[in-house]
Order: C-alpha cells, then sequence, then structure tokens
C-alpha cells in the first residue's frame, strides 16, 4: 500500500477504560534451556547442576536489565523504562536427581527496538563465553 493510502489517525481498540494512549512497549519473549547433566543426588560429583547454571544465569540477568533501567527511559510510560518478568522457572525430575535440565521463561516490555536486538545479544554473549 502507498503512503497515501494510510488515515492520519488510527483508534485500536484496547482496554484502557476510553484513556488514550499514544504509545506501547515492543515485547520480547523467550524461553531458555539450560542444560547440564543427570545424575543420582547420592554423588552429585557425576552431574552438572543445571538449576545451579540457571541461578547464575539469571544473576547475570537481573544485573543487565538493572543497567538497563538507569541508562534509558521514556516518560511516555508509566514505568519508564524496559521492564522484565521471569515468568517461569521449570527444572528437574525429582529430589533425588541432580537436575539435568532447566527451564526459564523471560517476558521483556521494551521502550525501544533497539533493546531487543541488546538483550538477546547480551544473552547470546553469556552462553558462548
Amino acid at each position: 500500500a502507498k503512503e497515501k493510502d494510510f488515515p492520519a489517525n488510527i483508534i485500536i481498540p484496547t482496554p484502557t477504560s476510553l484513556y488514550p494512549v499514544v504509545a506501547t512497549k515492543g515485547l520480547l519473549k523467550m524461553s531458555v534451556l539450560i542444560t547440564g547433566k543427570e545424575a543420582h543426588s547420592s554423588n552429585p560429583t557425576k552431574g552438572v547442576n543445571a538449576i545451579e547454571h540457571s541461578v547464575s544465569f539469571l544473576g547475570e540477568v537481573y544485573s543487565y536489565n538493572n543497567r538497563l533501567k538507569i541508562e534509558d527511559k521514556n516518560v511516555a510510560f508509566e514505568l519508564p523504562h524496559t521492564t522484565f518478568n521471569l515468568g517461569k522457572i521449570q527444572g528437574g525430575v525429582s529430589m533425588n536427581r541432580v537436575p539435568g535440565e532447566c527451564s526459564v521463561y523471560l517476558e521483556y516490555r521494551t521502550i525501544k527496538g533497539e533493546h531487543n536486538r541488546q538483550i538477546i545479544e547480551k544473552i547470546n554473549k553469556y552462553f558462548l563465553c
């Protein structure tokens, strides 16, 4: 479609209680699978605990998110920075097994499209080191 075919204004029906919204945050969702090596808990040295590695990874994620909050702000939003939600962690099969896998589910509401790229690069860099 050509630019002249687009209207000057658009109303998008979303649940805002009839308050006008001039911007929305972007959305970045991801799941990260952290692998280790399953073993019996009677000898955990034979395994690699994926949940323990997820804790280290999430520490890096939270540290990065705190820096991101300080660096960029957009006052058009109630929370003027990119926000983060750790929505779910899932790992292990039983108490007597060293968990061989752990999945973490992350959701960002970004104030800049560039943040999506930066976050993905940061997470990839963590696993490539």
